[in-house]
Formats: C-alpha cells, sequence, structure tokens
C-alpha cells in the first residue's frame, strides 16, 4: 500500500546566508526554474531519488569558474539545437539524410583550396603506410573561422552513462561504418570537399563526400539522432 505523509515544515531555510553570484558567470540565456536561488528561502517540495538522479544527469550546462551547475529541464542558447526543427528525412531503409545546423551564413567561410593542395603534397611525401581519413573540420581559414566554428551547439541526447550502469542487465551493439550510412543534404556538399591524387604525379582531383565526416562538431549528435529516428520510425 502506497501512502503519503505531509509535513509543515520541510527544513529549515537554505540558503543560511545570501549567496555571493558576482563571479558565477552565467549566460544570460538560461532561464533558471528559481531565480532567486542565490537567496535564503524556504523549502516547498523534497523530490525523490528516481527525480532526483534525472535533474543530476539530464540537460547540464556547466559555466566557466566557479558559478553552480544548471541540470534538469533548462533553456539554453538560441543557437543550440531543438530537436523539433532537426531536418532529417529517411530516403530509403538503409539511408537517412541530415542537414547540417549551421548559426551562420556559410559565405563566412573563405576557399581552403591552396592550403589543402599543400597539405596533399606534404601528404604524398610521407605516405608509407595505409591512410586513415580525417576531415578537418577545425581547419581556419583567411576570415578566422572554420566549419566548426559555423555549426550550431550540439545537445547531448544520449542516455547518461551512470544511469545506463545502474540497471541490472545491459546491452551493447555496434553498427558498422556508422558515418557512412547518414547523407548530408546535397545543398550542402559543397561544405565537404576535398583534394585527391594517387600521387605526386598524377592529376588533382575535387571530390564531394555526401556522408556524414567524422571530426565535425555536430558528427555524434547527428548520428545518435539518426537513430533516435529509426527507432521511432521502426
Amino acid at each position: 500500500m502506497n501512502c503519503c505523509v505531509l509535513h509543515k515544515t520541510i527544513i529549515h531555510e537554505l540558503l543560511m546566508v545570501e549567496a555571493e553570484t558576482a563571479n558565477w558567470n552565467t549566460s544570460s540565456s538560461i532561464q533558471l526554474a528559481d531565480p532567486g536561488v542565490h537567496l535564503p528561502s524556504k523549502i516547498d517540495a523534497l523530490l525523490g531519488a528516481e527525480v532526483f538522479i534525472n535533474l543530476l544527469c539530464n540537460g547540464q550546462i556547466k559555466p566557466a569558474g566557479h558559478a553552480p551547475v544548471a541540470s534538469g529541464r533548462v533553456t539554453s542558447s538560441p543557437n543550440a539545437i531543438t530537436l523539433n526543427t532537426f531536418s532529417i528525412k529517411r530516403n530509403d531503409p538503409k539511408h537517412y539524410t541530415v542537414k547540417l545546423p549551421l548559426k551562420n551564413d556559410v559565405t563566412m567561410l573563405s576557399n581552403l583550396r591552396m592550403k589543402a593542395h599543400m597539405l596533399l603534397q606534404q601528404l604524398h611525401k610521407n605516405m608509407t603506410t595505409k591512410l586513415q581519413l580525417v576531415f578537418e573540420t577545425s581547419a581556419k581559414t583567411s576570415t578566422e573561422l572554420s566549419l566548426n566554428d559555423l555549426l550550431l551547439v550540439r545537445p547531448i541526447i544520449q542516455q547518461d552513462l551512470f544511469l545506463i550502469c545502474i540497471h541490472r542487465i545491459a546491452m551493447t551493439i555496434g553498427v558498422a561504418k556508422i558515418y557512412r550510412q547518414i547523407l548530408i543534404h546535397p545543398s550542402q556538399a559543397d561544405l565537404h570537399r576535398v583534394l585527391w591524387s594517387d600521387n605526386p604525379n598524377s592529376e588533382i582531383k575535387t571530390y564531394r563526400f555526401k556522408i556524414v565526416t567524422y571530426g565535425m562538431a555536430t558528427a555524434p549528435f547527428l548520428v545518435i539522432r539518426t537513430l533516435h529516428q529509426l527507432t521511432s520510425d521502426e
């Protein structure tokens, strides 16, 4: 039988004294559930352990310095990706197409072809073993901006590791070449241009990746979000 015990007073006022907020460095875009969290006040409700764990682990925002950690259901920066506005489309049973979430116009990036050409030449001089391809989306252009600088902040949407570990039974699964299963919208293919030649004497050709590339700031989010969509569709 479940029962509920009501108390007139849960505990004395917390905090005992007003907290100093001058050094908190908390973004003004974060809307707190209790704007007076730094002030001594009465406790209105006592939360159970199952609710506390969710507040502790989900949606944390950790400001720089010694400011408190905001957690639980929070409103973050307007530059953050929202799941409702995220663009994802299923092409066929095996592939989805996504759009890179951009916060600025890509015209802010300048041409990196000359720099890429120099890197390719260096690669040919030192190429003696098999290569692992990594897309350098943090490379700065002449405007001092990279592709990663133009991508929106990605929220953490996978379940927290702590919540997974408290289950008695856990299962893991690996998806082979998962990044190659998710396509980039054709309108953004030019953001994935690469130069390649088989040897120093062969013609340098320009290619465009059609897939999500490892190295983008939003790549982990795009993969997890697509898996969530697959789960929903199936």
